[in-house]
This record gives C-alpha cells, sequence and structure tokens, in this order.
C-alpha cells in the first residue's frame, strides 16, 4: 500500500485516530451517542442510581464516554457491555414514564436495546479499537517522535486496515 510521505508521527496518530471516528460515524450505529447516553441515564441522578442498583443487584455502572478520545474510551465500550443487560432491565423499568420519553439519553438506550444487532456493533467496535489502540498509544508521549512512516505502514499491512 502506498502512502502519501508523512513526516511525523504525531500526524500518522491523528491520522489513524480521525479514520476510525469517521468510520465509526459512517456506519450510522451511533455507538458514540448511546455509550454517552448510557451515562447520561446515571448521571448526577441519585434517585435513578438508587433504582438501577435496587433493581439489578448491582453497584457498577457505565462509565463517561468522550467523544474525542474513542479508542481511548475501549475501557468504556467494554464497561457498557458488560452492564448492557443492567441498563436493559432498568430502562424497561421505565416503559411508560414521561421521563423515558423526554430524555434522549433513554430513547437511545431504548434504540440500542431493540437492535437485534446492537452487541454485535459493540463487539465490533471494541475490536477494531483493540487493534488500533497500541498504535495511538505510542506516540502519546512528550518525548521526541521519531520521523518515520513504518509504524503506520505496519498497521495498514499486517492490522485492520489491511487490505485483501
Amino acid at each position: 500500500m502506498d502512502f502519501v510521505n508523512v513526516e511525523n508521527a504525531r500526524v500518522d496518530q491523528h491520522w489513524v485516530l480521525h479514520a476510525f471516528q469517521r468510520g465509526e460515524e459512517a456506519t450510522v450505529w451511533k455507538i458514540g451517542q448511546k455509550l454517552k447516553a448510557l451515562c447520561q441515564l446515571f448521571h448526577d441522578t441519585a434517585d435513578r442510581q438508587e433504582n438501577y442498583t435496587k433493581l439489578t443487584d448491582s453497584m457498577t455502572f457505565p462509565q463517561k464516554f468522550y467523544a474525542h478520545h474513542w479508542v481511548e474510551d475501549l475501557p468504556v465500550e467494554e464497561r457498557a457491555r458488560e452492564v448492557w443487560p443492567n441498563d436493559v432491565t432498568f430502562v424497561d423499568s421505565y416503559k411508560g414514564s414521561p421521563k423515558s420519553k423526554i430524555l434522549t439519553s433513554f430513547g437511545l438506550t431504548k434504540e440500542a436495546r431493540d437492535d437485534p444487532m446492537f452487541l454485535t456493533k459493540q463487539h465490533f467496535f471494541i475490536s477494531v479499537a483493540k487493534q488500533l489502540q497500541p498504535f495511538l498509544e505510542k506516540f502519546q508521549t512528550d518525548a521526541p517522535v521519531p520521523r518515520s512512516t513504518t509504524t503506520l505502514t505496519g498497521l495498514c499491512d499486517d492490522g485492520p486496515l489491511r487490505q485483501p
């Protein structure tokens, strides 16, 4: 695969990060919006947190998703997958409630619940993020960055960006 000569690995890092973001947007799966909604269900709402804990016997809540971090939010996605059954139970308990009709976080969570492919989409998102994360972490440093495109080329030749 031929590349334009990219002189700085930090440029490569941003290229990969933005490619991941644009790829997620292009799927129209709204994974980022749904991750954010899961956290917003419980953010600064002690009554919902208490209801969640009573319904699910769990004190494990979704984590905050930062849309500009994406790959660094891999633990957030993994936590969302872990607590997903509890989130569905919680949202179902609010069926018919006025809050469930007006709050975007409920709407997006219901949309995810009703999507039979949602867990598959989550797994795909996690899989790609796990493959890109080592590359992005390598260049998240204040140390001087080598002037080479070898790592990016390797990512494309051997990794998730490989073309058949």
